[in-house]
Protein backbone atom coordinates (compact mmCIF):
# COMPACT_ATOMS: atom_id res chain seq x y z
CA UNK A 1 0.00 0.00 0.00
CA UNK A 2 1.41 3.32 -1.08
CA UNK A 3 1.98 6.19 1.83
CA UNK A 4 -0.42 8.87 1.43
CA UNK A 5 0.40 12.53 2.57
CA UNK A 6 -3.38 13.31 3.97
CA UNK A 7 -4.00 16.33 6.65
CA UNK A 8 -6.77 16.67 9.08
CA UNK A 9 -8.16 19.36 11.03
CA UNK A 10 -8.91 18.22 14.05
CA UNK A 11 -6.72 19.58 17.06
CA UNK A 12 -4.99 22.61 17.55
CA UNK A 13 -1.95 21.64 16.34
CA UNK A 14 -2.61 20.68 13.00
CA UNK A 15 -3.76 24.26 12.56
CA UNK A 16 0.38 24.83 13.19
CA UNK A 17 1.46 22.43 11.13
CA UNK A 18 2.26 23.40 7.77
CA UNK A 19 0.73 22.22 4.50
CA UNK A 20 2.83 21.54 1.65
CA UNK A 21 2.21 21.34 -2.32
CA UNK A 22 0.60 18.17 -3.41
CA UNK A 23 -0.82 17.47 0.02
CA UNK A 24 -4.39 16.66 0.98
CA UNK A 25 -6.35 18.48 4.04
CA UNK A 26 -9.08 17.24 5.11
CA UNK A 27 -11.88 19.29 7.46
CA UNK A 28 -15.17 18.94 8.63
CA UNK A 29 -17.42 21.16 10.95
CA UNK A 30 -16.52 19.49 14.19
CA UNK A 31 -13.61 21.80 14.62
CA UNK A 32 -14.31 25.46 15.16
CA UNK A 33 -15.08 27.32 12.08
CA UNK A 34 -12.17 30.09 12.33
CA UNK A 35 -9.66 26.64 12.99
CA UNK A 36 -10.84 25.38 9.87
CA UNK A 37 -10.95 28.51 7.89
CA UNK A 38 -7.37 29.59 9.11
CA UNK A 39 -5.97 26.06 8.47
CA UNK A 40 -7.82 26.16 4.61
CA UNK A 41 -6.58 29.21 3.99
CA UNK A 42 -2.71 28.07 4.52
CA UNK A 43 -3.29 25.01 2.76
CA UNK A 44 -4.34 27.25 -0.54
CA UNK A 45 -1.69 29.19 -0.31
CA UNK A 46 0.45 26.61 0.03
CA UNK A 47 -0.91 24.66 -3.01
CA UNK A 48 -2.19 21.53 -1.04
CA UNK A 49 -5.62 20.27 -2.40
CA UNK A 50 -8.39 21.27 0.39
CA UNK A 51 -11.23 18.95 0.88
CA UNK A 52 -14.32 20.31 3.54
CA UNK A 53 -16.96 17.80 4.55
CA UNK A 54 -19.94 19.85 5.93
CA UNK A 55 -20.95 17.98 8.68
CA UNK A 56 -22.37 18.36 11.02
CA UNK A 57 -24.15 21.85 9.64
CA UNK A 58 -23.04 24.38 11.31
CA UNK A 59 -23.20 28.46 10.41
CA UNK A 60 -20.07 29.59 8.47
CA UNK A 61 -19.30 32.34 5.83
CA UNK A 62 -19.78 32.23 2.34
CA UNK A 63 -16.42 32.96 1.75
CA UNK A 64 -15.14 29.98 3.29
CA UNK A 65 -16.17 27.50 0.50
CA UNK A 66 -13.95 29.59 -1.80
CA UNK A 67 -11.10 28.15 0.28
CA UNK A 68 -11.93 24.57 -0.99
CA UNK A 69 -11.46 22.67 -3.61
CA UNK A 70 -13.64 19.68 -3.24
CA UNK A 71 -16.88 20.22 -0.99
CA UNK A 72 -18.44 17.45 0.28
CA UNK A 73 -21.84 17.14 1.62
CA UNK A 74 -25.27 15.07 2.22
CA UNK A 75 -28.74 16.40 0.80
CA UNK A 76 -29.61 17.69 4.06
CA UNK A 77 -26.52 19.53 4.45
CA UNK A 78 -27.18 20.93 0.90
CA UNK A 79 -30.80 22.35 1.88
CA UNK A 80 -29.53 23.97 5.33
CA UNK A 81 -26.61 25.67 3.34
CA UNK A 82 -28.17 27.20 0.21
CA UNK A 83 -31.81 27.00 1.56
CA UNK A 84 -32.85 25.35 -1.68
CA UNK A 85 -35.69 22.81 -1.35
CA UNK A 86 -33.89 19.80 -1.68
CA UNK A 87 -35.15 16.09 -0.33
CA UNK A 88 -34.15 12.21 -1.14
CA UNK A 89 -36.74 12.70 -4.04
CA UNK A 90 -35.04 15.85 -6.09
CA UNK A 91 -33.87 15.69 -9.09
CA UNK A 92 -30.09 15.49 -10.47
CA UNK A 93 -30.50 18.72 -11.72
CA UNK A 94 -32.19 20.56 -8.67
CA UNK A 95 -29.44 19.34 -6.51
CA UNK A 96 -26.67 20.52 -9.38
CA UNK A 97 -28.17 24.09 -9.59
CA UNK A 98 -28.08 24.10 -5.57
CA UNK A 99 -24.28 22.64 -5.47
CA UNK A 100 -23.19 25.44 -8.25
CA UNK A 101 -24.38 28.02 -5.23
CA UNK A 102 -21.68 26.95 -2.85
CA UNK A 103 -18.52 28.45 -4.53
CA UNK A 104 -16.16 25.42 -4.14
CA UNK A 105 -14.54 24.27 -7.46
CA UNK A 106 -16.24 20.99 -6.44
CA UNK A 107 -19.04 20.31 -5.08
CA UNK A 108 -20.13 16.35 -4.08
CA UNK A 109 -23.76 15.98 -2.61
CA UNK A 110 -23.79 12.13 -1.42
CA UNK A 111 -27.37 11.20 -1.79
CA UNK A 112 -27.41 7.57 0.32
CA UNK A 113 -28.86 4.69 -1.59
CA UNK A 114 -28.87 7.24 -5.10
CA UNK A 115 -25.24 7.70 -5.10
CA UNK A 116 -24.15 11.07 -5.12
CA UNK A 117 -23.96 14.41 -7.89
CA UNK A 118 -20.78 15.97 -8.44
CA UNK A 119 -20.22 19.19 -10.10
CA UNK A 120 -17.50 20.93 -11.15
CA UNK A 121 -15.80 22.41 -14.60
CA UNK A 122 -16.11 19.36 -16.29
CA UNK A 123 -19.96 19.11 -15.57
CA UNK A 124 -22.13 17.30 -13.78
CA UNK A 125 -21.69 13.37 -12.73
CA UNK A 126 -24.33 11.49 -10.94
CA UNK A 127 -22.80 7.96 -10.20
CA UNK A 128 -25.38 5.51 -7.93
CA UNK A 129 -24.48 3.64 -4.92
CA UNK A 130 -23.71 0.31 -5.17
CA UNK A 131 -26.27 -2.19 -3.78
CA UNK A 132 -25.64 -4.12 -0.38
CA UNK A 133 -27.18 -4.62 2.29
CA UNK A 134 -27.61 -1.23 4.80
CA UNK A 135 -27.00 -2.54 8.57
CA UNK A 136 -25.66 0.72 9.83
CA UNK A 137 -24.95 3.64 8.16
CA UNK A 138 -23.11 5.51 11.13
CA UNK A 139 -19.55 6.53 9.47
CA UNK A 140 -20.41 5.62 6.21
CA UNK A 141 -19.63 9.75 5.36
CA UNK A 142 -16.12 9.18 6.96
CA UNK A 143 -15.01 6.63 5.02
CA UNK A 144 -16.00 8.01 1.74
CA UNK A 145 -14.00 10.90 2.81
CA UNK A 146 -10.94 9.23 3.86
CA UNK A 147 -11.31 6.89 0.95
CA UNK A 148 -11.26 10.27 -1.63
CA UNK A 149 -8.66 12.01 0.03
CA UNK A 150 -6.30 8.75 0.10
CA UNK A 151 -7.03 8.12 -3.48
CA UNK A 152 -6.15 11.52 -4.49
CA UNK A 153 -3.16 11.62 -2.20
CA UNK A 154 -2.31 8.97 -4.24
CA UNK A 155 -2.46 10.49 -7.14
CA UNK A 156 -5.35 8.40 -8.79
CA UNK A 157 -7.67 10.48 -11.00
CA UNK A 158 -11.06 11.90 -9.41
CA UNK A 159 -13.45 10.26 -11.34
CA UNK A 160 -11.68 6.76 -10.13
CA UNK A 161 -11.62 8.68 -6.89
CA UNK A 162 -15.02 9.05 -6.32
CA UNK A 163 -15.60 5.61 -7.52
CA UNK A 164 -14.10 4.12 -5.19
CA UNK A 165 -14.93 6.12 -2.41
CA UNK A 166 -18.49 5.43 -3.07
CA UNK A 167 -17.83 1.84 -2.87
CA UNK A 168 -15.99 1.90 0.23
CA UNK A 169 -18.81 4.01 1.46
CA UNK A 170 -21.78 1.53 0.19
CA UNK A 171 -19.25 -1.35 2.20
CA UNK A 172 -18.77 0.14 5.25
CA UNK A 173 -22.97 0.34 5.69
CA UNK A 174 -22.87 -3.99 5.54
CA UNK A 175 -21.45 -3.96 9.38
CA UNK A 176 -22.73 -2.80 12.56
CA UNK A 177 -20.34 -0.10 14.16
CA UNK A 178 -18.56 2.96 12.63
CA UNK A 179 -14.96 1.81 12.93
CA UNK A 180 -15.93 -2.25 12.33
CA UNK A 181 -17.56 -1.34 8.65
CA UNK A 182 -14.46 0.51 6.80
CA UNK A 183 -13.52 -1.94 4.64
CA UNK A 184 -9.54 -1.74 3.91
CA UNK A 185 -7.52 -1.66 0.47
CA UNK A 186 -8.18 -5.04 0.06
CA UNK A 187 -11.80 -4.88 0.49
CA UNK A 188 -11.99 -2.44 -1.86
CA UNK A 189 -9.83 -4.14 -4.56
CA UNK A 190 -12.21 -7.50 -4.03
CA UNK A 191 -15.09 -5.68 -4.56
CA UNK A 192 -13.80 -3.42 -7.53
CA UNK A 193 -13.11 -6.67 -8.91
CA UNK A 194 -16.62 -8.20 -8.54
CA UNK A 195 -18.51 -5.97 -9.97
CA UNK A 196 -16.05 -6.16 -13.58
CA UNK A 197 -17.14 -10.00 -13.65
Amino acid sequence: MRSARVGNVRTASAVRRVPRRGEIWVAQFETPVSATEVLLRKARAAGATTILNLAPMVPHRARLLKLVDIAVLNEIELAQTTGARITARSSTRAIAAACRTLGARIVIATLGRRGLVMVGPEGITALPAFRTRVVDTTGAGDCFNGVLAAHLAWGTDLSAAVRDAVLAASLSVGTAGAREGMPDVDAIAEARERLRN
